[in-house]
C-alpha cells in the first residue's frame, strides 16, 4: 500500500509539470508563427535629375562655366511589407521639384569634364560627365557625345511594431545608379541666342533596402533584405539659351507614356576666367 501511495504521488506532482512545458512550447510556437507573419511596413522615394541644360558646343580650353537650376525630376516611390517570411515592394514614379547646381571646365578645345550635385525632397544625388565636340568651333552647328554617371541616395523610414512582449523593428531606404547618354545640337543664333535640341537615354538601377530585426521574444532574429530593379527610358530635349537663362523641357518615356521634365537654368559665371 505505501509503494503505492507513493507512486501515485509521484505521478500526480509529474502530470502538472509536463502541462505547463508543453503550454509554454505551444506559445512560443503560436509567438513565433503569429510573428512570422505580421507585416511591417515601410516607404522609400528617391528622385533622378533629368535635364542637362547642354547645347552642341564644348567651352574651349581653360574655360569655366557654372550654373544654377529649377525643375522637374523624376521620383521613384517605393511601399515595402516585409515580414520573416516575405518581402514585397511595390514602385510607383511620380514628379518632383529638384534643385541643382553644376559646373563645367574645358580641358581641350573639343573636351569638357563636369558635374552636377541635385537635391529635392525626395533625396539628393551627383553626375559627372564627359562631353566630347564633334564639329568645328567656328561652326554655327555645334554637336556633342556626352555620356553621364549618377549616384541618388533616396529618403529612409523606420517603424517598431509591439506584439506579445515583442518588438519588432523595420527600417526602408533606396539608392540608385544611373548611366545617361546624350547627344546634344545646336545652333548658334547669335551671341546671345542658341537652340538646342537631342536625343537622350536613360537607364536607372534602382535599389530598394529593407532590414527587420526583432527583440523581447523566444526567437530574436536580424535580417536584411533588399530589391534591385532596372528602367531604361530614351527622352528628347527641347532647349533656348538667352544670355544667363536656359529653359530646357525633356520628354521621356516612362512606363509607356510620354512625361514632359521642365527646368530653367541660370548662368552664374561667364564662360571664361
Amino acid at each position: 500500500m505505501k509503494t503505492f501511495q507513493i507512486r501515485y504521488l509521484v505521478v500526480n506532482k509529474a502530470i502538472p509539470v509536463q502541462t505547463a512545458q508543453a503550454d509554454r512550447i505551444g506559445q512560443s510556437i503560436r509567438l513565433i508563427i503569429l510573428t512570422s507573419l505580421l507585416m511591417l511596413a515601410g516607404c522609400t522615394s528617391l528622385t533622378y535629375n533629368v535635364n542637362h541644360y547642354q547645347d552642341g558646343k564644348t567651352l574651349g580650353k581653360g574655360k569655366v562655366e557654372t550654373r544654377v537650376a529649377l525643375g522637374v525630376g523624376r521620383t521613384f516611390e517605393s511601399t515595402v511589407e516585409s515580414s520573416r517570411t516575405n518581402f514585397e515592394v511595390e514602385t510607383i514614379q511620380t514628379e518632383t521639384l529638384v534643385a541643382n547646381t553644376f559646373g563645367r571646365y574645358g580641358v581641350s578645345p573639343n573636351l569638357d569634364v563636369g558635374a552636377d550635385a541635385f537635391l529635392s525632397f525626395e533625396g539628393t544625388g551627383v553626375r559627372v560627365f564627359v562631353k566630347v565636340g564633334l564639329t568645328d568651333s567656328l561652326s554655327k552647328w555645334g554637336v556633342s557625345l556626352m555620356p553621364v554617371i549618377g549616384y541618388a541616395q533616396g529618403t529612409s523610414s523606420e517603424g517598431t511594431t509591439a506584439f506579445n512582449g515583442r518588438e519588432e523593428r523595420e527600417k526602408t531606404s533606396s539608392s540608385g545608379f544611373a548611366f545617361e547618354l546624350a547627344v546634344p545640337i545646336s545652333y548658334q543664333a547669335s551671341s546671345e541666342f542658341a537652340i538646342h535640341f537631342g536625343p537622350k537615354v536613360y537607364y536607372y538601377s534602382y535599389k530598394v533596402s529593407s532590414s527587420i530585426s526583432s527583440s523581447g521574444g523566444p526567437d530574436p532574429f536580424s535580417e536584411s533584405r533588399s530589391l534591385r530593379r532596372s528602367y531604361f527610358s530614351p527622352g528628347f530635349s527641347l532647349g533656348v539659351r538667352f544670355d544667363t537663362i536656359n529653359p530646357e523641357v525633356t520628354v521621356v518615356l516612362v512606363e509607356k507614356k510620354l512625361v514632359p521634365y521642365l527646368g530653367v537654368a541660370v548662368r552664374l559665371r561667364p564662360s571664361f576666367f
